[in-house]
């Protein structure tokens, strides 16, 4: 499910937060818990506000197109445009 939303960079910021992060929860510190949410929201913003974009662009029907219905080796590479 992350692919969906987090870049392969995001995953590779919180890295070093996978053997900190049960340790920060038992201590009752969430910084990482909300700062992996606050990207999250971010990248969910960001996705929303792409779709619509190619909403506004129409459709053309008569087009041969395709959708890559399995995403297992896309790596989040396609979800931003700028990178």
């Amino acid at each position: 499910m992350a692919r969906v939303f987090f870049l392969q960079a995001d995953i590779d910021r919180f890295a070093n937060a996978r053997t900190k992060l049960d340790d920060a929860i038992l201590k009752e510190d969430m910084t990482i818990p909300f700062a992996i949410f606050s990207l999250y929201q971010q990248r969910i913003a960001e996705r929303t506000a792409y779709a619509r974009s190619l909403l506004k662009k129409g459709f053309d029907f008569k087009k041969e197109e395709s959708y890559q219905y399995t995403r297992e080796k896309s790596h989040g590479q396609n979800l931003r445009r700028d990178q």
